[in-house]
């Protein structure tokens, strides 16, 4: 089945009616009115539609945006070290309930992976942060994500009650020695 990303507009419109997942939260953050776009539109996130060209169908979406994880840690002799880690949010992802068991959400959690590394090429991004709905934690678990600890904090959006936060710190970034200055 080809696939195709593209990011979400307004031209999507009628496309988006027809998206359906498990979870009426995530379905309406791109269907009703749009919220979506609008989000886009104020900077908030950035939306990625996976669209099934053979159907002309939304098989998957996907909404990102800036974030920080704040890791706070006690030390021996009780001072306290709080760090903000800069990452990028996963604040949306799923799969239309007709694509699932097609390998349509691993390939586009391939997708998110690949557009947050490149992404790094530019900004500075140390991990990647998410509220997983409780069936979905096994899926983030074995792509290495991890449940926070004590003494780690994310923003915490009303939406996301009943979500687990969870964070993947990603690898630190290879320099070709020649491309430095």
């Amino acid at each position: 089945m080809p696939l195709v990303a593209v990011p979400l507009s307004p031209d999507h419109a009628v496309l988006t009616q027809d998206f359906e997942c498990e979870y009426p939260y995530i379905t309406g953050y791109l269907c009703d009115p749009l919220r979506a776009y609008e989000d886009r539109k104020t900077g908030d996130t950035k939306t990625v539609l996976v669209i099934d060209e053979d159907n002309n169908r939304i098989a998957a979406y996907y909404s990102i945006k800036c974030s920080s994880l704040r890791i706070e840690e006690r030390e021996a002799d009780d001072t306290v070290t709080i760090s903000i880690y800069p990452t990028v949010e996963i604040v949306m992802f799923a799969v239309d309930l007709r694509y699932r068991e097609m390998k349509v959400g691993t390939r586009t959690f391939a997708l998110i992976i690949s557009s947050i590394n490149e992404l790094r090429q530019s900004v500075g991004i140390r991990a990647i942060t998410l509220f997983s709905v409780p069936k979905a934690v096994k899926f983030y678990s074995e792509s290495n994500f991890k449940t926070l600890s004590e003494g780690m904090d994310m923003y915490l959006h009303p939406s996301c009650e009943g979500c687990i936060p969870m964070y993947l710190v990603l690898p630190e970034i290879e320099f070709d020695d020649d491309c430095l200055i």
